[in-house]
């Protein structure tokens, strides 16, 4: 009996001090042991082992798509071409600032900066520009280029208008009742309207280039706005004149320099704008109508003598001449991509809207896109002026909401 209640006695014992023992271990490793590492064939993954053999191989397919280094950074972005082919077309800076006047001349490029007040030159290739005349023209508000571009009408904002000479680095100061001042196509003459506090002075008049032997043309009255300085090639036509006719027509009066009585152009709508074409020979036009939602369609037409009105041809191409361009035989557009209703009785409503460019057969009426301007990322410019070089492989633009001047390439 005795010797039953001594194993019973050493068994508690021993269980307490097995109990001791473990408690200590747990103690030991809970405070005072560091993280167990990863055993042999084990890899610690953010705080957990796990054995390397259960690891995924690196970009293996797990339900995602492997990543790809070497992938296009563009993929998803519009193919941008360097050359026109009809598509997005890769667009070149060719000056930043605010351009507001450009003319090509040969294979070079002139301009007016408004930013700088400057007038410069840029080579063929865009790499060398060159100050034209060290003469500062703050703000001004408009520039008009002579045929051969070395001399400059410049307009300000007070009214005072002057004719620059960028050969002898001169100037002459125009009365500032001169408004709408172009040079003849030959250069030799100035065709203007002369508007005066008294609407019965108003009159269309043209003079020499410095502003000698001033003459009148026609009496304007209070009819300035529907008259526009437009010389023709041939410098025969100094103006054109619209008057309103029956229904939704107009009539267009070309006013020659002696009285000569032009057979006049019928057009279909209200809102005429127009530009010659290089011979004079015909008209490329724009009106609006209810027929076009009140947006600008582009048309072209002969003139002279009784064949004026013949061949009318409507292009479908909802546009202004403004932002067109004459080449060799066609015709060089910024088309806007979609116009809101009544553009072309508010044609700020366009002044978001990217364009597209499109090139018209002069004869045919045929049309081709040529062109979307964008940038390598894809984005739209908004087209104000379009200027072609000689041999029609470079389309110059400024981009109405930065400014600044800019190219593609069309061959």
């Amino acid at each position: 009996m005795k010797y039953k209640n001594f194993l019973k006695i050493a068994g508690i014992i021993i269980g307490f001090i097995a109990i001791v023992i473990f408690m200590g271990y747990l103690i030991y490793v809970i405070f005072f042991r560091g993280d167990v590492g990863p055993g042999p064939g084990q890899v610690n993954i953010n705080g957990v082992i796990v054995n390397s053999g259960e690891l995924p191989i690196a970009n293996q397919n797990v339900n995602r798509p492997v990543e790809n280094v070497n992938a296009n950074t563009n993929a998803g972005l519009p193919v941008v071409s360097p050359i026109a082919n009809g598509g997005n077309t890769l667009t070149n800076n060719v000056a930043d600032g605010d351009i507001k006047a450009a003319k090509v001349i040969g294979t070079n490029l002139r301009f007016y900066d408004k930013e700088t007040g400057k007038f410069y030159q840029i080579s063929s290739d865009g790499k060398i520009k060159s100050l034209l005349t060290e003469d500062l023209f703050p703000d001004a508000e408009s520039v008009e280029w002579s045929p051969t571009g070395n001399k400059a009408i410049i307009t300000f904002p007070d009214g005072t208008n002057i004719v620059y000479d960028f050969d002898s680095k001169s100037q002459i100061t125009l009365p500032k009742e001169l408004n709408e001042i172009k040079f003849s196509a030959t250069g030799e003459q100035l065709g203007f309207e002369y508007i005066d506090e008294n609407t019965n002075n108003n009159f269309l008049g043209v003079s020499n280039v410095d502003g000698t032997a001033m003459r009148q043309i026609e009496l304007l009255g209070d009819k300035s706005s529907d008259v526009e300085v437009n010389w023709s090639p041939t410098s025969q036509m100094v103006a054109t004149f619209r008057k309103t006719s029956a229904g939704d027509a107009q009539d267009v009066f070309f006013v020659g320099q002696n009285g000569e009585n032009f057979k006049s152009l019928e057009v279909q709508g209200r809102g005429f704008e127009g530009i010659w074409n290089n011979t004079g020979t015909q008209m490329i036009y724009s009106t609006y109508s209810a027929t076009t939602d009140y947006n600008p369609e582009l048309k072209i037409a002969d003139v002279g003598g009784d064949n004026t009105g013949a061949n009318t041809i409507n292009t479908g191409l909802k546009t202004w001449p403004s932002k067109c361009a004459i080449g060799g035989g066609a015709l060089y557009c910024g088309v806007p991509i979609g116009l809101e209703k009544g553009s072309g009785l508010y044609p700020e409503l366009a002044d978001s809207i990217n364009d597209n460019i499109y090139r018209v057969d002069l004869t045919t009426g045929a049309k081709t896109k040529l062109a979307t301007p964008s940038n390598v990322d894809g984005g739209g410019y908004v087209i104000d002026q379009i200027y072609l070089s000689p041999d029609e492989r470079i389309l110059y633009f400024t981009d109405k909401t930065t400014g600044e001047l800019n190219s593609i390439r069309l061959k």
